[in-house]
């Protein structure tokens, strides 16, 4: 199923940077800065645009977990526990 996202419909399903900030439950500066660190693999990029796949995100969850739990990374103010 084709989902609407900031560049309109895209039948692959990838998803911008932004919108993976908002699915992983992150800010846009931190999930840049944990590419930055190679903590998370860099998606796909076309150019110098990524473009995110499900398998990207699945992959992102699970080093995002661990960071958690590892006390690496912490929930912000406005963060889900």
């Amino acid at each position: 199923m084709a989902r609407l996202g900031k560049r309109g419909i895209n039948p692959g399903g990838t998803l911008s940077t932004q919108e993976a900030a908002i699915i992983l439950d992150v800010s846009y500066p931190t999930l840049l800065k944990l590419l930055k660190q190679k903590r998370i693999p860099e998606p796909k990029m076309v150019g110098a645009v990524r473009y995110w796949t499900s398998a990207d995100i699945k992959h992102a969850q699970v080093v995002l977990k661990e960071l958690y739990q590892n006390g690496t990374l912490r929930k912000g103010r406005g963060g889900k526990s």
